[in-house]
């Protein structure tokens, strides 16, 4: 069974995690070359810089066909403009 995640984690998505002031995401093993060849990819400062980046990074489904899928096109395309 996983450890549980810290408080200030707690609302974040999955691999984010918080520390020394800035948002952090665990890069899945095999897709370091997608982030710059790094396993701790910084994503920023702030929330919404951070949404910003990782939404850069990602690709996203343009015919989604599962509630999951809509959900990730609205993480991808949604929240990062929300300030």
């Amino acid at each position: 069974m996983p450890r549980a995640r810290k408080p200030e984690n707690k609302g974040l998505p999955l691999r984010w995690r918080h520390t020394h002031g800035a948002y952090y995401y665990q890069v899945p093993p095999g897709q370091e070359a997608a982030w710059d060849g790094k396993k701790l990819f910084r994503l920023g400062a702030t929330l919404s810089d951070a949404y910003t980046v990782w939404a850069e990074r990602l690709k996203y489904v343009q015919d989604a066909k599962t509630v999951a899928q809509l959900l990730d096109r609205y993480a991808l395309e949604v929240i990062p403009r929300r300030p």
